[in-house]
């Protein structure tokens, strides 16, 4: 049995640990957690799934499910800090506008979370896809 009572979603599978489809798996065993309502476990195996790497885009929507997660279980810092490194590290993933959103709504409560260095890191990624005005903007 999961947490709180629920039905446990994991399976075995320590013969394939390195199969790409790892990633997918636990990516999918966070969103069946979040659907039944354990945060916990739903955040656990985004953590794993972000652990095991994937591409910018995978992460980007990876670190979405997981602020958003943490989000709904009332810990808006640690929230922040996720929507913060899409922010930072994903400008140009669909992801980014819903981290922006969310910076929005936090910052008021939180104080501010987008400083100096998180524009700079959003500039240079922006700058590395050449993306010049975007850059100079951030």
């Amino acid at each position: 049995m999961g947490s709180a009572g629920q039905p446990s979603f994991r399976i075995v599978v320590g013969t394939h640990a390195d199969s790409p489809l790892e990633l997918e798996f636990e990516d999918l065993l966070g969103r069946a957690y979040a659907a039944i309502g354990d945060e916990l476990a739903a955040r656990a195996a985004f953590g794993s799934a972000l652990r095991r790497g994937g591409d910018p885009e995978r992460r980007a929507a990876l670190r979405l499910a997981l602020a958003q997660s943490l989000r709904r279980s009332g810990e808006e810092r640690e929230a922040a800090a996720e929507y913060l490194e899409i922010f930072e590290r994903h400008p140009l993933t669909p992801e980014d506008a819903a981290a922006v959103a969310a910076l929005d709504e936090l910052e008021p409560k939180l104080g501010r979370v987008r400083d100096a260095l998180a524009l700079r890191r959003r500039g240079d990624m922006l700058y590395e896809e050449r993306r010049n005005e975007e850059a100079l903007a951030a």
